[in-house]
């Protein structure tokens, strides 16, 4: 049986800082309903801007949308969001 990890994933909300666990291997859409929970914002509305380690830019992630609902939170390189 494989052990789900939790990851602590720093999310910035209208100046809030929320720690959010979540596991690195489910879906930015699951990770979109969680946030949904957290903050009642609507599913068309939400957007994740994820800092990139890489440079120093981002990019800007709708999880509700099929080019991204599907990603897992690592292959969208997300441990970092800023709720847009």
């Amino acid at each position: 049986m494989e052990e789900s990890r939790i990851a602590p994933i720093s999310v910035t909300w209208r100046g809030r800082q929320l720690d959010v666990d979540a596991d690195p291997s489910c879906t930015v859409k699951e990770f979109g309903q969680l946030l949904q929970d957290l903050t009642s914002v609507k599913p068309e509305t939400l957007k994740l801007i994820v800092p990139q380690s890489t440079n120093k830019g981002s990019k800007l992630i709708t999880p509700f949308s099929d080019p991204h609902s599907r990603l897992t939170l690592n292959e969208a390189d997300i441990s970092e969001v800023r709720c847009g």
